[in-house]
């Protein structure tokens, strides 16, 4: 293999806004932060997504079990795999690692990677 070769990049990011925003769901600030994504890659659409990978610890502050089938069925995500990674303060890189680990097993060729990380 060509070690130039790119075995797995990525595309564009979003962000929502940064800071302590008491009254917002998890869900409306990845809204939020998939606008922005949307918006800086104005050539990838929805269906070009073919799986949701969420770093988010602590889903217990969503009230609810399953919090990546949520955010991925409130954004138009259908029919697509979903995970929510959870390994504490890690849950982003593990959730990076993961992403990258199905785009080089040839298993997805575009996918979304999620973090959230919740201030106490």
């Amino acid at each position: 293999m060509n070690r130039q070769e790119s075995l797995a990049s990525i595309v564009s990011a979003g962000c929502a806004v940064y800071g302590r925003r008491k009254g917002l769901s998890a869900r409306e600030l990845f809204n939020e932060a998939l606008d922005d994504l949307f918006s800086n890659a104005s050539r990838l659409n929805r269906s070009d997504v073919k799986a949701l990978y969420i770093g988010q610890a602590f889903e217990d502050f969503e009230h609810q079990a399953n919090t990546a089938a949520g955010f991925a069925n409130n954004y138009g995500f259908e029919n697509i795999p979903y995970t929510r990674i959870d390994s504490v303060s890690a849950s982003g890189g593990s959730s990076l690692r993961q992403g990258v680990l199905g785009i080089l097993s040839g298993e997805f060729d575009l996918l979304l990677d999620l973090k959230r990380d919740q201030s106490f």
